[in-house]
């Protein structure tokens, strides 16, 4: 009965670490697509990004202009934090996660999870209390 259980558990997890990196695969291809098709319009609209520079040396080593777009979207998603993407769903494509039901601490403490199970073999860490707000766990507890 115990090897059920703990083989349970394991399904559970496993199943988190798998939505929560399709989820987050979904988001980021979306911010890829607009940015693809809005790419000069946001880069002129974000100074800090606009000023970035790529050097001869990097452009030849592209064999198309679509290649080098796609290296410059990959750089300049690289920049975001996961409140950055939220954020830009937000304000550049007025969509307001809050809005479908969906509450961004939950998506948040979701997210978290899974990076304590893939990265801390279950175990609450610092960062983890500090990204989720009113959790009932400590630091070392097992997830």
């Amino acid at each position: 009965m115990e090897d059920l259980k703990e083989s349970e558990k394991v399904v559970l997890e496993s199943s988190v670490i798998l939505i929560c990196t399709v989820f987050e695969a979904f988001i980021l291809d979306v911010l890829k697509k607009f940015y693809k098709m809005n790419l000069r319009k946001l880069i002129e609209m974000d100074e800090k990004k606009g000023k970035k520079t790529v050097s001869y040396r990097e452009i030849l080593d592209f064999k198309t202009l679509e290649e080098l777009h796609s290296y410059i979207i990959q750089e300049v998603i690289n920049d975001y934090t996961w409140s950055g993407i939220i954020g830009f769903f937000h304000k550049k494509l007025n969509i307001n996660f809050e809005d479908s039901g969906v509450r961004i601490s939950k998506i948040n403490e979701i997210r978290e999870t899974k990076n304590i199970l893939v990265h801390k073999k279950g175990r609450i860490d610092e960062r983890f209390l500090k990204q989720v707000k009113g959790c009932k766990y400590r630091v070392g507890d097992k997830i």
